[in-house]
């Protein structure tokens, strides 16, 4: 007589290897040409003679509201140039006059009702300051050399992060 146990203690072993197998399973993907050859040390592997990689592309306001992780690549149409971000700030890989966008940022968990900050360097030019609220740029006005406070109608909650990103 076939019971439930027995069909359950026959599957079971099974089962274990199907996991084990999946759980140690290695993938590797290439796109492009010739997909039938990959090397050895590649994840992910681009070849084409007649297409190329295309990045995010963003403009400089765009690009300071993304947090990504270390070695995130942007192509900046402001600037023309591709960027990578790299110790919390977005570096430059290109040469010239405007290659660099040099920024000092600070993340601050506000209080309830909290409407002005403390800014990371002193005020030269308020048009080189961009604010955001949870993700969402928002409008402020400079109190003093050091201190931003926001639009009238923008009241921060308990926890909320307010980001501050000066272009030096």
């Amino acid at each position: 007589m076939i019971t439930h146990k027995s069909i359950v203690m026959k599957t079971y072993p099974l089962i274990l290897i199907l996991f084990a197998f999946a759980f140690s399973a290695y993938s590797q993907v290439k796109i492009g040409d010739d997909v039938s050859t990959i090397d050895s040390a590649s994840l992910l592997e681009l070849e084409s003679k007649t297409m190329a990689l295309v990045l995010t592309r963003v403009n400089d306001s765009e690009m300071l509201q993304i947090i990504p992780l270390n070695g995130a690549l942007v192509y900046n149409t402001d600037y023309e140039c591709v960027y990578v971000y790299s110790g919390g700030e977005w570096k430059s890989l290109c040469e010239g006059e405007n290659a660099t966008t040099e920024q000092e940022q600070v993340v601050i968990i506000a209080t309830n009702g909290q409407v002005q900050f403390n800014t990371p360097s002193p005020i030269v030019d308020s048009d080189k300051i961009e604010i955001y609220r949870n993700g969402i740029r928002i409008d402020f006005t400079t109190i003093n050399e050091n201190t931003i406070q926001l639009q009238s109608d923008i009241v921060c909650y308990q926890n909320d992060k307010i980001r501050i990103v000066q272009i030096l």
